[in-house]
């Protein structure tokens, strides 16, 4: 019968000296406000409800990059789910992740049954203007 070795654990004075550090650092952290970096605060986000099968008519601007798609094309997609969870925020807007299919190249209205295949950062202002429609 093999038995794993048990690792060894360094000795107990050294743990300890590790505590104290850690607990000395965060005492330091408590007195100097200055010397705690603020906390990451996430923006609250406003995504439109855009209904299942909603068409989005999307500019190359208002779409990220896709493998199956050429750079720098015009896409209509019909929407399957927008992931509210999985957003970017950079120079160009606020952007989530919409999943669904190519129109009218997938029309999974009149095919067998299968997963969205098309999944894109899309942005939230092009997501507004669908809902609007």
């Amino acid at each position: 019968m093999n038995v794993d070795p048990q690792p060894e654990l360094p000795p107990a004075s050294a743990t300890a000296a590790v505590v104290r550090a850690l607990t000395s650092e965060t005492a330091r952290r408590h007195r100097d406000p200055a010397a705690t970096p603020p906390p990451i605060v996430t923006p609250t986000l406003t995504v439109p409800d855009v209904e299942s099968g909603t068409i989005l008519k999307l500019r190359p601007d208002e779409r990220s990059h896709c493998a199956s798609l050429p750079i720098g094309s015009y896409v209509d997609m019909s929407v399957s789910r927008i992931h509210r969870n999985v957003t970017r925020l950079d120079e160009a807007g606020l952007w989530v992740w919409v999943v669904g299919h190519e129109q009218p190249r997938c029309s999974h209205t009149t095919t067998p049954a299968h997963g969205s295949w098309l999944h894109l950062m899309v942005r939230v202002d092009a997501l507004t203007k669908a809902a609007r429609r």
